[in-house]
This record gives structure tokens, sequence and C-alpha cells, in this order.
């Protein structure tokens, strides 16, 4: 199940299953990057062209080696485009569908032979990669505030959501991709952790309105981590994603201790310490924050209460993982459904949260049938 609402930014957030785990064909860079986006609610981010300007904070390696190819990726025209799309002032419900996957077309047809190119040219995406990277993010910030407003007027279309969802998904995987070049294609190491929500960019990626990372109670993490299950969890929906994960962050208001509420598929719902979410081994993060801060901490109180309740009538055991993905019966939860049963009782009934359902892949009904997932 994957989330989409006003307030986060109309995201594609959440994923069917909740193994905690995650793969990705560019794990290397993957490792290393984590794309941070605390979205909801800001103003339009300005998304200026691709300046050919690497942040100082990185120095990238320098490549070289012989010739590769003749034909340059006009990868700095592709950026410029999205950024051009969802700046444009004719971007509305009608254009959304049509508009988004144009550019979709174009960022998701890059591939690691793209690269391959002369050294001159490499040496560029080298240099200026970073900042592609950045660019990338800043557009997708952008594009997250005009469907917020399509959403508001009543005007967002399922079509432009999908659409949406391809290019979120699009953009990232050309960011992994220019992420392995600026890192000079490091050999993976799986025994070694990858830094979570820390660092600078381009690992690190901020939503300009926010001087820096710092979590507030009711954030919403989405996240990926090493094993190669996530990569089938991620794609088991209508639509495919970059996460596998979901989970609630509660911050104590007099020890400021941090805390998530989180439901996997091992252990069913728990509630443990920030460090100890940390420690799974993600690959990828991303922070998604609702627009109103007192109803946020509402929800990650009330469902850190509900599942400590339940321990301590049930002898200790958790709440039951939701094999059969049902969202609207709430005595099982997975991932998904525990972020937005945790709005529901915040909000006293049903919230909105997602406002966009996505639906269960019913075309390997036996994939779904060994992991025990029931089709609606």
């Amino acid at each position: 199940m994957k989330f989409s609402n006003q307030a986060y930014g109309l995201l594609v957030f959440g994923l069917a299953m909740c193994a905690g785990f995650g793969g990705s064909l560019w794990s290397a860079q993957v490792q290393t990057v984590q794309v941070v986006a605390l979205m909801p609610g800001a103003p339009p981010v300005s998304a200026n062209k691709a300046v050919m300007k690497a942040p100082e904070v990185f120095t990238a390696p320098k490549f070289e080696t012989s010739e590769l190819a003749s034909v340059e990726r006009d990868l700095e025209a592709d950026i410029n485009e999205f950024m051009d799309v969802v700046e444009d002032p004719s971007f509305d419900g009608a254009r959304c569908e049509a508009l988004l996957g144009s550019t979709y077309q174009k960022l998701s047809g890059a591939t690691p032979s793209d690269f391959a190119v002369g050294i001159a040219a490499r040496n560029n995406y080298i240099s200026h990669g970073a900042q592609y990277i950045q660019d990338l993010f800043n557009s997708r910030v952008t594009l997250r505030h005009r469907l917020g407003t399509l959403a508001s007027t009543g005007k967002l279309t399922p079509g432009c959501i999908s659409a949406a969802r391809d290019l979120f998904r699009a953009s990232r995987v050309l960011e992994d991709l220019l992420g392995e070049i600026v890192l000079g294609h490091p050999k993976f190491n799986e025994a070694k952790k990858a830094p979570v929500l820390r660092g600078n960019a381009p690992w690190l990626l901020v939503n300009e309105r926010y001087s820096k990372l710092a979590l507030r109670s009711g954030d919403v993490l989405l996240s990926r981590g090493t094993a190669f299950s996530s990569a089938a969890i991620a794609r088991i929906g209508d639509g495919d994603t970059n996460f596998s994960h979901l989970a609630i962050v509660y911050i104590d208001p007099l020890t400021h201790k941090i805390y998530v509420s989180e439901a996997h598929i091992e252990v069913g719902s728990i509630n443990r310490s920030f460090g100890e979410y940390l420690l799974d081994g993600k690959v990828r993060a991303a922070v998604f924050r609702h627009k109103d801060p007192i109803l946020a901490h509402k929800a990650a109180t009330m469902i850190r209460e509900e599942i400590a309740a339940y321990q301590k009538s049930n002898s200790g055991e958790n709440v039951p993982y939701d094999f059969s993905m049902n969202a609207d019966e709430p005595s099982n939860l997975f991932c998904s459904e525990l972020v937005s049963h945790a709005f529901d009782l915040a909000k006293g009934g049903k919230s909105g949260v997602p406002m966009f359902r996505s639906k269960v892949n019913p075309k390997n009904r036996d994939f779904l049938n060994r992991i025990g997932v029931k089709v609606h």
C-alpha cells in the first residue's frame, strides 16, 4: 500500500509489505546517498537551471581511462526540462499527465551505458553530478507543491498522480546512476553500514525551507534497506516505487528522546528507539512532514500508546502483522496501515491519509499467494 496525501506533498510513500529491508540495482551508490524531503506545505522551491557547479562540501574523484564512447547524453537538457515543466504557469490538472509523462519518458530512459562516454564528458558528470542530483531533488519538491495546489482546488486527477509517481521514481534512479559516477563506482561492501539521515549533499538533501534536518514528532520515515526481497516489495503495488517500509517518529516532550513505531513482517508492530531503527541498514531514507504539527504528534502518541497497551494486555506479544494487507481492519497492521491508522486515531475518524491509495498488483498472483497477500 502506498500513501499519497496533500499533507505529505503528495508523494507515493509506504509500500505494501514492511520487511524493513530493501535492494537496489545501484547498491554501491544508494548505500551512501540519503535523499531527504522535508516537504509538505512548503512554498515553491526555486529550481534553478542546472548550473555547472558542484557544492563546495563535496570533492569528486577524477576519472582517468581510455575513451569509452563517442555519444554523450544531454543530461543537463533533460534535467532543465524537468524544472521547466514543474515551474510552467500553464501546469494544471488537464495538462499534468501529458507533461509529466513526456518528462518521465526522457528521464526513465537513462542507463549506465549512457554515461560510458569519453574522458571529458565523464569528468563533466563527475564534477557536476552532485549539482545535477540537487537539481533533481529541488524539482521533485517543487512538483509536490504544485500537486498540493491542484489537490486543494479539486483538480488533481488519478492520471496526474500516476504520472507523478513514475517521474519521482525515474528521477531517483537517475540520481543513483549519477551517484555511482560521482563516487567513482566503489565496490559494494555489504558489511559497511551507510550513514542514515546524516552528512551533506549529495548524500543528504534537505528542502530549502529548512536550514538543517531536525526530526519532529509525527514525521513519517520512508526507507529501503539492503536485502533483495524489498525490491519485490517496492513493486508489489500497481505502480513501482523506491521504498519498502514506513515508520512514524515519536519524540518524548520531556526527555526529547526519539522513538519510532513501525510494523515488521518478522515481529509485528513495535515501539523502539530511533537508534535501533537506524541499525537495520537503510540504504535510502526520506522524511515527510504533516502540515499540522499538533495532529502529527497526536498520531505518533496514540499509535505508540495503542501498541504498548496491546503488549501489556497480551503478555508482551506484539500487534500481529497484517499479511492480508486489509487496510480497513486495524486489528492487525502492516507498515503503511500503521501510519494511516495512527492519523485516523488522532483525527477520531478517517484522516484522509492517504489521499490516494494504490492497489496491490494482481499480475503475479503466485508471488502474492506465497507471501499471504489477499488481492481485493
